[in-house]
């Protein structure tokens, strides 16, 4: 029996995201061969305006940066693929046989950690460990990285939304708060904060001033948490803590990403700085500056492309946001819109601190289920 081409879909995104690499090119070959296109984007402002982005950062690539081919092709390959999907179209039907394939991951990522809970190694015997005032451990997945776990857990709970399977939904909660890494349970936070607020239907504008009032909060959480330890933020490796260690938290090399990188962009607003060393480092104080590490998605553009193209980046997923709530306080009977609408608002807050827009598993199942994605009573002939 020959698959579903959007069952065949999801399939290659699991299987892709083991060699990221090759499976991004490989995952949107399959579309591009597979899909039927439309000869205008869906959002033509969100079509310029990426295409606006992605010319600068060329052009002041060429020109000024430093930073490696391999650089630019990360920080490219989310716009390209924005771009490519903005001009396929399937209906809500069809994001439910592409996610399907998705939960495969959700447990095999799940079953690594519970492996690492158990028995303190995964099924491959890598061993995680703690952070200074960790509660939980931290764990790493399959990919060992906590980032990703985060992602693919947090798909979990959206996949189950779309599929309107509570225990895939509780599961995905689940598999978000054993992990002992902050990003976690601020996740969690985020979405069950924008699931009621969504629920209560409050008015844009007032959920706009929540956007930005939850980033706020967790910038002012994380300084304080930074200011408490009572140790120098900037220059070394490291600090001299009160029993005689070494360490400087992640917090703290946090806010002085933070700091070092607005610096930074004050003394160069329009084409950033492009200095950037070569080679492996260790996350430190120095590194960051070695490196130019914002510890910030916007921060990061703005550090290495200019203020311009942060705002370009903003834009384009603030409007996407908007048109999705409107879309979801339009049809109030809408499971899939309102799953739309808060997809939208989690991938959109978080970035103003976090990196879920940009993970490879998780991006592309948004950009499809938020942008490429519509009910077939809504699609115009």
């Amino acid at each position: 029996m020959v698959l579903n081409k959007y069952l065949s879909l999801g399939f290659i995104l699991v299987l892709s995201t083991f060699n990221i690499a090759i499976g991004f090119v490989l995952f949107s070959l399959y579309i591009t061969v597979t899909f039927r296109f439309t000869t205008t984007p869906r959002f033509k402002l969100i079509a310029i305006a990426l295409c606006f982005k992605c010319f600068l950062i060329l052009l002041i690539n060429y020109v000024y940066s430093e930073k490696s081919l391999f650089y630019l092709l990360q920080t490219l390959s989310t716009d390209v693929f924005f771009l490519l999907i903005l001009f396929l179209r399937f209906d809500a039907g069809d994001v439910k046989k592409f996610i399907r394939p998705l939960i495969a991951l959700f447990f095999l990522d799940l079953a690594f950690n519970l492996s690492l809970i158990i028995f303190g190694v995964d099924p491959l015997g890598r061993v995680s460990g703690y952070r200074p005032d960790d509660f939980l451990l931290r764990l790493h997945g399959v990919f060992k990285s906590p980032m990703f776990t985060v992602a693919i857990a947090t798909s979990g709970v959206f996949v189950g939304l779309f599929l309107q399977k509570r225990w895939l939904v509780a599961l995905g909660f689940f598999a978000i708060l054993i992990n002992g890494t902050l990003r976690a349970p601020l996740t969690a936070i985020l979405i069950v904060s924008f699931y009621v607020l969504l629920k209560l239907r409050v008015r844009f504008g007032l959920l706009v001033l929540c956007f930005f009032g939850f980033a706020g909060l967790v910038v002012l959480a994380t300084v304080i948490s930074a200011s408490q330890s009572g140790v120098l933020l900037y220059g070394g490796d490291g600090v001299i803590l009160s029993d005689g260690s070494f360490f400087i938290s992640g917090n703290e090399l946090r806010v002085f990403a933070w700091t070092s990188a607005i610096e930074q962009i004050l003394d160069s607003p329009w084409i950033g700085n492009h200095h950037f060393s070569q080679g492996e480092f260790i996350m430190s104080a120095d590194a960051i500056l070695d490196f130019g590490i914002a510890e910030a998605p916007w921060l990061q553009l703005a550090l290495d492309y200019g203020v311009i193209v942060p705002i370009l980046d903003f834009l384009v997923l603030f409007t996407l946001v908007k048109s999705n709530i409107q879309r979801c306080y339009q049809d109030r009977s809408s499971n899939f819109n309102f799953t739309v609408a808060l997809f939208s608002i989690v991938m959109f807050t978080e970035r103003f601190y976090g990196v879920l827009y940009g993970t490879y598993f998780l991006t592309p199942m948004f950009l499809l289920c938020c942008v490429s994605a519509i009910e077939p009573k809504l699609r115009r002939a």
